[in-house]
């Protein structure tokens, strides 16, 4: 892993040095262009010697970009060699001169004069100016060679740093075969040790495994006598529950049956009117059912479950429940078990139509719980599950023997309650305090 990262930013340094050559080198083709524009537009002096101070001209070619000063350079050369015109030339290199902030200068005798060939300030321009460029070639070799050191001496200090820590690595596995050696004979005088311990810890053993042989057996006796037990137990329980969700069910039916599919709309108008949270639950869930069908999955509960849940939980009236999907482990027998499907496909086609024509809420979202956010989001799949009964008045109190049998019946039939719902299928956590 650590050569992998070294040759990693070796590779990136190497690429660094190479792109800061290439831009150099961009650099440097640059400023040679624009250097032979500067002594095209130059050589063009003397045949405008007699209207153009040579030391505006330097100006101008210290100020234009590399295409002004080629551009203007071929409009002076057309200018000259189209017609020979000097005149035309010299207004150009006047325009030239404008455009950088100058007024042109008239050219006197003795300038005209000393201008026949290379002049002076030319020479000095054309000097200073290679006088710059080496200085500043200098300065980036200067500037490469101390970075070249830079390297070097980091790579030295890296080199050394893992000489070192060679160096550790070689003197931590020493101490550690040293260390193995010396565990290797203490493990040796130990075994012998044990061995004789381990023949006295065995025919101790055979004795003890018969005696457990024999408890064992008596145990899975016991336990298979409490299974038995616990199942008919589980047994009764599960019919108790069908006849308690058959009971619930026949109780919604006759409730259900008078009502007209009107009346359930209007029941479930009123509602949404009183109950805000309800109203504003049933709008964000309006506003996600086009996204849930396109991303509705088989693990994940139809959209129009999470609106029947929200109604049945709300205050429409009693008969919403039966919309919920019953338990898988309570089957009703087939008569009951058809009115039932029946009445949940009417209650679920009147809480579509519902969604679909009323005008709900968008804005109010905070009044949403935490659990309908939870059914509306298809975190919680309610179903029905068995009313709390009433608690009896306290008996009165006897012998302790009978006491503690009381206790642990109770005991006993909480756990198989809390089996029965945790082994539903279709269940799912349950909104605390509320009842079907």
């Amino acid at each position: 892993m650590g050569r992998q990262q070294r040759a990693a930013e070796e590779a990136a340094r190497l690429a660094e040095e190479q792109k800061r050559k290439d831009e150099k080198a961009k650099r440097d083709a640059i400023k040679e262009r624009v250097k032979k524009c500067r002594q095209r537009l130059r050589s063009f002096h003397p045949a405008v010697k007699e209207h153009v101070v040579l030391e505006q001209v330097n100006e101008v070619c210290l100020q234009f970009t590399e295409e002004q000063l080629k551009e203007l350079g071929n409009q002076i050369e057309k200018a000259l060699t189209s017609g020979g015109d000097a005149m035309a030339a010299a207004s150009l290199f006047h325009k030239a001169i404008e455009s950088i902030g100058l007024a042109p200068m008239k050219v006197s005798e003795d300038a005209t004069s000393t201008t026949s060939g290379p002049t002076d300030s030319q020479e000095d321009a054309q000097t200073t100016e290679e006088r710059r460029e080496s200085e500043r070639r200098q300065a980036e070799k200067d500037q490469e060679k101390a970075e070249e050191r830079a390297r070097l001496a980091a790579e030295r200090a890296e080199e050394k740093k893992k000489k070192e820590e060679q160096k550790k690595r070689e003197a931590a596995a020493a101490e550690a075969a040293r260390r193995q050696q010396e565990k290797k004979e203490e493990m040796k005088a130990k075994k012998a040790e044990e061995k004789q311990k381990k023949q006295e810890e065995e025919e101790r053993l055979r004795k003890e495994q018969q005696r457990e042989l024999a408890k064992q057996k008596a145990q899975e006796q016991a336990q298979r006598d409490r299974q038995a037990a616990q199942a008919e137990k589980e047994k009764l329980e599960l019919e108790r529950l069908v006849n308690l969700f058959a009971k619930d069910r026949l109780e919604r039916l006759a409730k259900l049956d008078p009502l007209s599919d009107e009346k359930l709309a209007a029941s479930l108008q009123v509602a949404v009117d009183e109950d805000k949270a309800l109203a504003a639950s049933l709008g964000l869930l309006k506003g996600k059912m086009v996204e849930l069908r396109d991303e509705l999955t088989d693990t994940q509960s139809d959209p129009l479950d999470r609106a029947v849940a929200l109604v049945s939980e709300g205050k429409a009236g009693s008969v919403w429940p039966l919309a919920l999907a019953p338990p898988a482990n309570l089957r009703l027998e087939n008569a009951l078990r058809n009115r039932v499907k029946k009445a949940r496909n009417r209650l679920r086609d009147v809480v579509g139509s519902f969604l679909h024509s009323c005008n709900l809420p968008n804005n109010e979202n905070g009044a949403v719980t935490d659990w309908q956010r939870d059914v509306v989001n298809g975190l919680l799949v309610p179903t029905w599950s068995p009313a709390q009964e009433p608690s009896e008045p306290p008996s009165k109190p006897g012998p302790e023997k009978k006491k503690k049998k009381e206790k642990e019946t109770d005991e006993d039939l909480d756990r198989i309650l809390a089996e029965f719902e945790d082994s539903s299928p279709g269940k799912t956590k349950k909104k605390p305090g509320k009842k079907k």
